[in-house]
């Protein structure tokens, strides 16, 4: 069984992510920055949840992740195949190869650098969700009917306004075109 050996030597690489659960909200940011960063041009690969003894797997477009075992090494294991599926030319005959654990360490590395194994992505989905509120708090309250009316009057002022100007303008052209016609009329006489 050379893919459990993989595992085991993969969890052996990466001890500490092995063991740091991570949350879906979580690992949903982290596909969704993975896939611009690794996978350009494509759309982040839909992610579904299950639970019990169904297995994780992944390809282009779809990762399905066990949410009874989610961890940060399962993640970036599961995005390999992601990245390695929409690089690849040619159909993969062997998954679990010396570029597959290339592209996990890749992505472990990065976990570790954002701090992301070390709660760093849950404050950071923190503190969006406080700023969204924020705005959203923030927003002011819908105007009422009785100014979408004023609203509405103001641009309908507005237009006729513009449509006097034109109109006007025109007006003013054409009396200038009359008086020179005029005066060319009297000095013909």
């Amino acid at each position: 069984m050379a893919h459990l050996k993989y595992y085991e030597d993969e969890e052996k690489r990466w001890p500490e992510l092995n063991r740091i659960r991570c949350s879906e909200s979580e690992a949903n940011e982290a596909i969704r920055a993975w896939s611009s960063t690794h996978t350009p041009g494509h759309a982040p690969p839909v992610v579904v949840y299950t639970s019990g003894n169904r297995i994780s797997h992944a390809y282009a477009r779809r990762i399905v992740l066990n949410r009874d075992c989610l961890d940060w090494l399962l993640v970036a294991h599961e995005f390999a195949h992601v990245w390695q599926d929409r690089d690849s030319r040619q159909p993969k005959r062997v998954w679990h190869d010396s570029e597959h654990a290339e592209r996990v360490d890749i992505l472990c590395r990065s976990i570790i650098r954002e701090g992301w194994d070390r709660q760093g992505l849950a404050e950071t989905l923190a503190r969006r969700e406080n700023a969204r509120r924020d705005r959203a708090a923030a927003k002011p309250p819908p105007p009422s009917p009785r100014q979408l009316k004023i609203m509405r009057r103001r641009e309908q002022v507005a237009r006729l306004g513009r449509k006097v100007k034109a109109l006007t303008t025109r007006l003013k052209t054409a009396q200038r075109s009359l008086r020179a016609l005029e005066r060319l009329e009297g000095e013909a006489k």
